[in-house]
């Protein structure tokens, strides 16, 4: 199972992917590939590196946790280079996730950043299986998280 924790920076994603990681056994921490480190790089490698997730997750029998995924990424290159990472792209991987067992949990932040604003828009319009709340929420329901992914497991 595939499971995307996204939102705008600072709102928690890492620590509560710290948490999760911790709480579910055997499960596997993977922090996105969206860093700024990788500006110099192909489309085609990064979007190669997604779908290469993707595979792993469905070979694999037990949970990744994705800090950061096709969100974040989309956001990111429309914002700070020039748009490299497309549309095309974004519906892409989209279907190939929907193909696989999934969850994508945004993180809501308590400031109403320009960021935070466009991530929401984006999570909104995805077709994905998903949840939105702060984190507090998250914490709060984490059995009902867990469950999810134990019942797709």
């Amino acid at each position: 199972m595939l499971i995307l924790i996204e939102g705008a920076s600072k709102s928690g994603k890492t620590t509560f992917c710290d948490y999760l990681n911790s709480q579910l056994k055997g499960s596997l921490f993977y922090k996105g590939i969206y860093r700024e480190s990788f500006n110099d790089i192909k489309e085609n490698w990064r979007l190669g590196c997604f779908l290469s997730l993707i595979e792993l997750s469905n070979e694999i029998k037990k949970p990744i946790i994705v800090d950061r995924f096709h969100l974040s990424e989309f956001y990111f290159s429309q914002e700070y280079r020039n748009g490299i990472f497309t549309s095309d792209y974004f519906q892409r991987i989209e279907e190939e996730i929907l193909n696989i067992s999934h969850l994508l949990l945004f993180i809501d932040s308590k400031e109403m950043s320009d960021e935070s604003n466009k991530l929401e828009i984006l999570f909104n319009d995805s077709k994905l299986d998903k949840f939105i709340g702060s984190r507090q929420w998250m914490y709060n329901h984490l059995d009902l998280i867990s469950r999810i992914i134990d019942e797709a497991s």
